[in-house]
């Protein structure tokens, strides 16, 4: 399925009774400020639901050996929602390139 469009010439009214066109310079003159209009149909796409990711809900453990801090590791509870958020924007891209395919704007989904 490729992009649909609808495109709209305004053509000027020829007059009755008369030489329309004598020459090929007289058609090209006829045609050269020829106003159009496009009208492209947008291809149909899904609005992108984002999982939220609470930093304030999620415990990281600081360790401390012998007075030297290290950088925090991350919780269970944290890991598994990072994890949560890659797989919806993962599921989201796959659904957008299909889309995308679907209305002819891509060539592999």
């Amino acid at each position: 399925m490729g992009l649909s469009a609808t495109i709209s010439l305004s053509v000027p009214a020829l007059p009755q009774n008369d030489v329309w066109f004598a020459n090929s310079q007289a058609w090209t003159n006829y045609w050269a400020n020829i106003d159009g209009t496009v009208t492209i149909t947008p291809a149909a796409t899904s609005v992108y639901t984002e999982v939220p990711f609470i930093a304030t809900l999620y415990n990281a453990v600081q360790l401390n050996v012998d007075g030297t801090l290290y950088p925090p590791l991350v919780g269970v509870d944290m890991f598994n929602g990072l994890v949560n958020r890659v797989e919806a924007l993962n599921t989201a891209f796959i659904k957008l390139r299909t889309d995308l395919y679907a209305g002819g704007l891509i060539s592999t989904p």
